[in-house]
């Protein structure tokens, strides 16, 4: 085989990657590299025997020609077996335009550019197992327009690529070691594909890359110590599932996605949990997105539901969203960032409304809900306890704050900072002894800048509930504008106790829950009709 053409395919793979400097952490999942690493010697069967050449079939006459063993049919497939190969020639084993069903199994390859390489063939059995495919300048094993394959037990290491499949459909490729290349697993325009129990460690840019496919299942795959863990382009009709990615840039890092889910993940450690961008309709659940540096930084996502992740002790945020719009954020724990819990910013077009944030905790974070210039939110039934303010809205209008709870934040429940967040409407929740130690501007549990903001329900005249309201007049709001809660409340707390709180309330702050209540049922059955699946 002429070199050009593989130079041609290492050329297209520099592009396809993505460039950049490897970041390395020095912490290590594993407590040695080599104890998971295995030595050839020790996996090497005893028939194997020395190739003087590399294997070059072209038809499928060539098989023939070699006296391999079997003839081809599915039941009996040729057998390319127990070779080890080491050879300066472009390619270990070159495999291309044949129709008969094969198998390279038990191989130790070594050669410059690829050491399995596979093009055009259309067999309904195409095994590729337990070889060892190390330190070439491109790819230890490359597919091309080949079906039907099953990749597994392979060990690829030290090369550009560990392995590549491209225009290919129905096939698996699982249980394979991946390490020490740029990028462990790529493919690209695939279909039908099943990828699972992989191992790809200490890769350069990538441990998994795959691009415009559909129908993948990624499933139980462990990618660490590379730049990007599972990183997708353009993919649709997908789910990955029970992976586990650490000590990444990025651990998921996704662009251009369309009905793509993601659950049941474990995503801790890595400077960024998950990353998506440009993506619609994804379902985005049960996620562990802990002890990073952002648990999710997701934007320009639309018609995607994110419910029931773990984003937990981050260094900024535990989730970050941006210029999105129609999703559904609810049931999350974003506990003890040292930013905010979520950080809402840039939704202040009418192409991004209707994001609703529902029943997250947020607790014990700078902010628990941060929205910095963003629009036409709805939150609802969040608990924002022991962070420096509760929820704060920067430059952020037409938000409505209803039925959350505020307890034992150390400044204010809600804060509204500046005179540009207008028509916000606050009503519903519980405010529980906040701002205990008071600031320059009084001790009310709620700061409003503006005076275009309500404060209680215009349709029912409901206000919050408060534990400091005495039961006479209109609650004060800390400002410049002296605005208050005309209808407020009384909530029984004692805060210097450390029981828990009682409920003793007037019959009007009964009335009140009562209207929230008919609130909160009106509101699940909009969002389970609008995001039925």
């Amino acid at each position: 085989m002429r070199s050009r053409t593989i130079y041609l395919f290492f050329i297209i793979f520099m592009i396809v990657s993505t460039s950049g400097e490897h970041k390395s952490n020095e912490t290590n999942l594993f407590e040695g590299k080599n104890l998971l690493l295995f030595e050839l010697s020790e996996t090497r069967d005893y028939s194997i025997k020395i190739a003087s050449s590399p294997i070059l079939i072209d038809s499928d006459d060539d098989f023939l020609s070699y006296g391999f063993p079997g003839n081809g049919s599915e039941t009996n497939p040729f057998l390319i077996q127990n070779l080890e190969i080491d050879t300066t020639s472009d390619a270990g084993i070159i495999i291309r335009d044949t129709t008969k069903n094969f198998a390279i199994q038990n191989c130790v390859i070594t050669a410059t550019f690829v050491g399995i390489y596979l093009v055009n063939n259309t067999g309904q059995i195409l095994d590729i197992n337990n070889n060892h495919c190390i330190n070439t300048e491109v790819w230890g094993i490359y597919t091309y327009f080949c079906s039907n394959l099953n990749i597994s037990e392979n060990t690829c290491a030290y090369n550009q690529g560990g392995i590549g499949v491209f225009i290919s459909n129905d096939s698996v490729i699982s249980n394979n070691l991946c390490y020490d290349n740029k990028c462990g697993i790529m493919g690209g325009a695939l279909d039908r594909f099943t990828i699972t129990e992989n191992m790809c460690l200490y890769n350069l840019i990538d441990g998994m890359n795959f691009a415009y496919s559909k129908q993948l299942t990624l499933y139980d795959n462990l990618c660490t110590n590379s730049r990007y863990g599972i990183n997708l382009y353009a993919i649709a009709d997908s789910i990955l599932i029970e992976n586990t990615v650490q000590f990444a840039d990025d651990g998921f890092y996704f662009y251009g996605l369309y009905n793509v889910s993601m659950y049941r993940n474990d995503l801790r450690l890595n400077y960024v949990g998950i990353s998506t961008a440009n993506s619609n309709n994804l379902y985005i659940g049960y996620n562990n997105c802990s002890d990073g540096t952002y648990g999710m930084w997701l934007s320009e996502n639309y018609f995607s539901i994110i419910e029931q992740n773990n984003c937990n002790r981050n260094i900024e945020n535990g989730m970050r969203f941006s210029r999105s719009g129609s999703c559904l954020i609810q049931d999350n724990e974003c506990n003890d960032n040292l930013n905010n819990g979520m950080y809402v910013v840039s939704h202040d077009r009418p192409d991004r409304e209707d994001n609703q944030i529902i029943n997250n905790t947020c607790n014990n974070n700078t902010n628990g809900i941060n929205l910095y210039v963003s629009s036409s939110f709805f939150i609802f039934n969040n608990t924002c306890n022991e962070n420096r303010y509760g929820i704060k809205l920067e430059d952020s209008s037409n938000n409505e704050i209803i039925a959350n709870t505020f307890q034992e934040n150390r400044e204010y429940g809600v804060c509204i900072t500046d005179f540009e967040s207008n028509w916000n409407k606050v009503y519903g929740n519980y405010f529980i002894c906040n701002n205990l130690a008071g600031t320059e501007y009084g001790y009310s549990q709620a700061y409003d800048r503006n005076y275009n903001n309500r404060w209680y329900d215009y349709d029912s005249d409901q206000g919050n509930f408060w534990t400091d309201f005495e039961g006479e007049g209109e609650y004060v709001i800390d400002g410049n504008y002296n605005m208050t809660d005309p209808y407020p409340f009384i909530y029984n707390y004692d805060c210097q106790a450390t029981s828990k709180p009682t409920t003793e309330q007037t019959e009007e702050s009964y009335f009140g829950l009562f209207i929230v209540l008919l609130s909160f049922l009106g509101t699940v059955t909009l969002v389970k009709t609008r995001y039925k699946k």
